[in-house]
C-alpha cells in the first residue's frame, strides 16, 4: 500500500498496531463474558448462578480466539470486512448509543422517581462541589 520508506506510514503502522493490541484483550474479555453468559442462561436460567471450572473457561476462551483466526486464514483480505464492521460500529456508536442511553435514564426516573431525584441532587452536589 505504502512504500517501505514512507515515514508517517511507518508511524502510522505503529499507531495502528498498539491499538489492536490494546483493544483486543477488551474484546476478547467482552465476548468471553457474553458467551458465558448465555451458556449459564442454557445451562441454569437466567437469575441463578453459574460457576464455570477453569477447562470450560479455557475452551470458552479457545473457541472466542479462533473463530477471529479462521477467518483472517481463510479470507485473507480481512480489510474489507474491517471497513464494513468499522463503519456499522462508528454508527452505532455516534448516533444510537446516546440515543439508548438517554432514553434508558428516562427509564429508569419513570421505574423509580425517588432513586432519580437523589441522584439529580448527587449530580448538582458534586458539579456545584467540583466547579
Amino acid at each position: 500500500m505504502f512504500e517501505q520508506s514512507n515515514i508517517p506510514a511507518f508511524f502510522l503502522r505503529i499507531i495502528v498496531f498498539s491499538l489492536v493490541s490494546s483493544s483486543f484483550p477488551i474484546l476478547n474479555h467482552f465476548f468471553r463474558t457474553a458467551l458465558i453468559k448465555v451458556m449459564s442462561s442454557i445451562v441454569k436460567g437466567p437469575n441463578e448462578e453459574f460457576d464455570i471450572s477453569a477447562n470450560i473457561f479455557g475452551v470458552v476462551t479457545a473457541i472466542v480466539l479462533l473463530i477471529p483466526l479462521s477467518v483472517t486464514i481463510f479470507y485473507p483480505e480481512i480489510a474489507s470486512i474491517l471497513s464494513v464492521v468499522g463503519s456499522v460500529c462508528g454508527l452505532f456508536v455516534l448516533y444510537f448509543l446516546p440515543i439508548l442511553t438517554y432514553l434508558t435514564k428516562l427509564h429508569h426516573e419513570c421505574q423509580n422517581p425517588v432513586f432519580a431525584e437523589a441522584n439529580k441532587i448527587n449530580q448538582d452536589y458534586l458539579y456545584n462541589k467540583l466547579y
